[in-house]
This record gives C-alpha cells, sequence and structure tokens, in this order.
C-alpha cells in the first residue's frame, strides 16, 4: 500500500495481456507487487469517485501513460504496427471531469469525503476499446499509519483469491483444449 503521491508511474510495470473470458487483461504492478494505492480524500457515490485536484492529476497522468505504454508494446502485444491515433482513440478514459470510475464491488455508498485502499489492477482490452480497472478494496478515515493488520490480511486474501480464480480459468482451458485433442485423436484411429 502506498500513497499515490510517492507512485512514479514511470515505474508501473504492464504484463503482456492474457486472454481471460471475452477480453485480454494486462495486469498492472509495482516494484513487483501488485498496485495497492491510498487515495487522497474524495467522496464515493455508488461507482464513482469525486476527485479532489491532486489524485486527479494523478489518474490524468496514469492513464496517459496507460495509452503510451500500451503503444509502446503494440507490436509485442497485438503484433501489428497500429497508430498512435488509433491506440488513443481506443482508450475509454474512466476519468470524467473530476469524476472516477471504479469497480465497487460492495455497492457502498458514503456521502463524505474520506480515503480509499484502492487496487490498480490491470487494463482491461477489448475488441473495441479497453481501459483501466481499478477496484476499491476499502474505506477509511484515519491517516493510512494507522490502518490495522486485519487489512492487509483482508487484502492479501483477496488478491490471493483473484490469482487462484484466474490460474484455475486457465487450467480449465488447458484440460478442454487436450479433451478435445484426445478427441480428435480418436476419431482419427477409428477411421
Amino acid at each position: 500500500m502506498i500513497p499515490f503521491q510517492e507512485i512514479n508511474i514511470e515505474e508501473i510495470n504492464y504484463n503482456t495481456p492474457k486472454k481471460v473470458d471475452n477480453c485480454y487483461r494486462s495486469e498492472i504492478s509495482y516494484k513487483g507487487d501488485d498496485l495497492i494505492i491510498i487515495s487522497d480524500n474524495c467522496k464515493l457515490i455508488d461507482n464513482k469517485l469525486i476527485l479532489g485536484d491532486d489524485f486527479k492529476k494523478f489518474i490524468e497522468k496514469l492513464e496517459s501513460n496507460n495509452v503510451d505504454i500500451t503503444f509502446k508494446n503494440r507490436d509485442e502485444w497485438f503484433n501489428k504496427d497500429i497508430p498512435f491515433e488509433i491506440i488513443n482513440n481506443m482508450y475509454k478514459n474512466i476519468l470524467l471531469g473530476n469524476e472516477l470510475e471504479i469497480n465497487n464491488n460492495n455497492n457502498v455508498v458514503l456521502n463524505e469525503e474520506c480515503k480509499l485502499l484502492l487496487h490498480i489492477s490491470e487494463l482491461k482490452i477489448q475488441r473495441k476499446d479497453f481501459k483501466l480497472e481499478i477496484e476499491l478494496l476499502n474505506i477509511y478515515h484515519n491517516d493510512y499509519e494507522n490502518m490495522e493488520i486485519d487489512l492487509v490480511e483482508d487484502i492479501d486474501n483477496i488478491l490471493l483469491k483473484e490469482k487462484i480464480k484466474e490460474e484455475l480459468k486457465i487450467l480449465l482451458d488447458k484440460k478442454l483444449e487436450i479433451e478435445n485433442k484426445i478427441k480428435e485423436c480418436k476419431e482419427k484411429l477409428n477411421n
């Protein structure tokens, strides 16, 4: 967990996108760990955060970096020389004005300003667009230095469950692929 002010955007790592379900996902990390940030004070309403100026500037730089990194890695990621303008037009900003779209899976609504723990998890790449995925992990009112150990354990458990689900999906896909190959071989033997 790092206060957003301490993040050097140039040190954020983007993995080569992997197919998951009906899209590709490029996992994001920072110095070898998941990128979990502590926001500035902001207001949470449904799946939107109302941001202050400093946090808004950070997200703007992050979104610009997402486009730049995607353009830089276009040959490796997509096996195509895609012009910058097309990549830039495909990017779906999750920051509109001072409102940031996030995944609020717990449907928490809080009408007062507070700091949040946010997981900047991945670039979600679909056929016609791509965007940054940010998940709300927790809300707290105290300074980040006073957060309890239980919170860290909760975050670790959430992240572990996500990784297990992803690995299980990969294994199930491989199993299906092997079963199909076995079926093809049996059909060839019978002919």
